[in-house]
Order: C-alpha cells, then structure tokens, then sequence
C-alpha cells in the first residue's frame, strides 16, 4: 500500500508497520514458542472487586481463574474456531502469530509505569531509547498497560481469527496469564465460536457487580489462557443496546485490568465503522491491535477508523489474509508446513 502523505496518526502507524512489511508494527525477534508450565490453580478467591491493586504485596490477587469447576474449553473447540497456533506441528502461520505476539508484548511491558504494581508482567529494561518510545507513547489518565484492544474498520477482516491466536500465542510464548474477553455482541462472534455464548460473563458483571470474574472466566486446554465470556442479554429490552460498551462497561473492564495487573487482557471488539464501542473503549486501553484485511480494506475506511480511536496513543496494525510470494515467505525451511 502506498501511502502520499496522510494524516499524521496513519502515517505513524504505517511507519511502524513497515519493518515486517505489514505482519506487524514494532520490529523484534520471536519469544519462545514452547508451552509454560500449567498456571497455579491455587484455591484462594481473588479480592472483592474494588480492591485496591498497589504496590504492596498481597494487594492482588495472582489467580483469576479460581476453582469453580468450569470444565476448560479443549484444544479441538478452540480449532475449530480459528486456533492455528497451539497444533502439533508448526506452520508458517503459527509462527508468524507467534512474532506478532511478541512484538505487541514489548510494546505492552515498555508502558509499563516504572512505579507499577509488584507482580505485573514485566517491563523492558530501562534505557534512552526505551524512555523516549515511552514518552512518545505516554498513556492517557484513566488507561490500562496490560489492555490490548482487537479491532477492525469493518466486519469480516480477521479480528475474531486474529484476537484468538494473539492470546494463544502471547501465553504459549511467554508465559504470562492471558484473559481473552469478548465485547462484540454480534451472533457468531467469539464467544459463539468457543461455545460460551449461554455463560455469564462480562455484561452480567456490569448489571450485577457483586458478580466476582473468578466465578465466570473459563480456562482453556492451553495453559496460561482463559475466556470471559460477552455473558448474557437481559431478559427483557432491545438486545442491540443491552450489550453495548457504555461508561458502566469500560468501568468494569478497568477494575478487572486493575485489580490483576500481572494478566493481559485481550479483548475482541466490534469494528469500528459498525459501533461505537472500539472508540468508547479506546481512551481506556494501553493498546490497539488494528486487524487491515489484505487487497480489501479501504484506505479512506482505515484512516477514518484511526480517527475513531486516537485517544489511545498505541495502535498497531496488523495486515490480515496477505497472500505470500514464496521467496519471501516467512519460514520457508523444511521445519514448517505451508
């Protein structure tokens, strides 16, 4: 894609995407790849929701996914609803998931506050370079470094295929605790996909905040990763406005990013140029993942959804469905399937 001078964000966003020739913005190498050890399943309840999340030990809880005999949603589920990235063998694919991954985790750990919570998931080492990427990229008041937003300009582009390998990848390559939300009420979105969609989950949070996310997330069969499901729509009123992102919504999901600052949080939203929920949650978020579908996405329909979403200073484009020249193919020995 050539770009002629656009608007400053999509010329930065461009910029930052071109060292991999779209896969992903922020150059780096690959983590490693082999799955963690299970995450503890220790049988103590996570804080009430509004516990303070400081600094001092014991203030947050490290086990989200508390005993609450959820059977965990299997590997054959989660391949069916897209997951490339958690098979036997390695593809091309799986791999070049697994780079974008990583990249998006530096990103995430250089916003880190250098007076974060004891127990987050890490920040880079401090340097000139990284102090000045981390004043360029200086989160506004009220946002969330352990946030990582899935979007697109419009429907159909990837977000859902591409929300899920993310967090496969991010807890199968380093080790962290990764909570995959859904907050696209869509039928046949995510949580449709992984057969949660008649769960409680993230809006039966936000119309009875007693409800503790301990009792609601669902682990999966890959260590490290868990789902919280959209939850379910309200007996009664319009369907189409009990599960949109409104100020009680992003509420919710900030006490859940800040109450467990050691966990990322990838969340699946709606497009863009569909709702308004992705520029709702924005100013909110510590960073964007903006899925670009290949020889399909318009600019003029890119820049206006980078419009939507400047409050977050932190967008990363991702080109999605790219068709490879074999020469220049990522993965190209014989270790890796096509």
């Amino acid at each position: 894609m050539t770009v002629t001078r656009p608007s400053h964000l999509v010329e930065r966003a461009f910029e930052r995407m071109a060292p991999l020739d779209g896969v992903a913005a922020a150059p780096g190498s690959m983590g490693p790849v082999g799955p963690p050890p299970p995450p503890p399943r220790g049988p103590a309840a996570p804080p009430a929701d509004g516990a303070p999340a400081t600094g001092t030990p014991g203030a947050a809880s490290t086990d989200l996914v508390a005993i609450n005999e959820l059977d965990p949603v299997s590997l054959a589920t989660l391949e069916t609803a897209g997951m490339v990235v958690a098979g036997a063998r390695r593809s091309k694919v799986a791999e070049e998931w697994r780079i974008t991954a990583s990249q998006l985790l530096r990103s995430l750990k250089r916003m880190q506050p250098d007076d974060g919570p004891r127990g987050g998931f890490g920040r880079d080492e401090a340097s000139p370079a990284r102090s000045k990427r981390a004043a360029d990229r200086e989160l506004p008041p009220g946002a969330n470094a352990n946030l990582l937003m899935v979007t697109s300009s419009k429907p159909n582009e990837g977000k859902s295929f591409s929300s899920l390998n993310l967090a496969a990848s991010l807890a199968l390559g380093s080790g962290i605790q990764v909570l995959l939300m859904d907050i696209d009420s869509k039928p046949g979105a995510l949580s449709e996909l992984v057969g949660l969609h008649e769960r409680p989950g993230l809006f039966d949070m936000v119309s009875d905040p007693a409800l503790r996310p301990a009792g609601l997330v669902v682990p999966t069969a890959i260590p490290g990763l868990s789902v919280l499901p959209i939850g379910r729509p309200a007996a009664a009123g319009p369907v189409s406005t009990e599960r949109t992102v409104t100020r009680a919504v992003v509420d919710t999901i900030g006490r859940i990013a800040r109450q467990f600052p050691q966990w990322v949080l990838v969340m699946d939203s709606p497009p863009c140029l569909a709702t308004s929920d992705a520029s709702t949650m924005a100013p909110a978020v510590g960073q964007i993942a903006m899925i670009v579908e290949a020889e399909r996405t318009q600019r003029d329909d890119l820049e206006a959804a980078l419009e939507l979403l400047r409050p977050c200073p932190n967008i990363t484009l991702i080109l999605n469905k790219i068709r490879l020249v074999k020469d220049r193919a990522f993965g190209d020995y014989h270790y890796y399937d096509a």
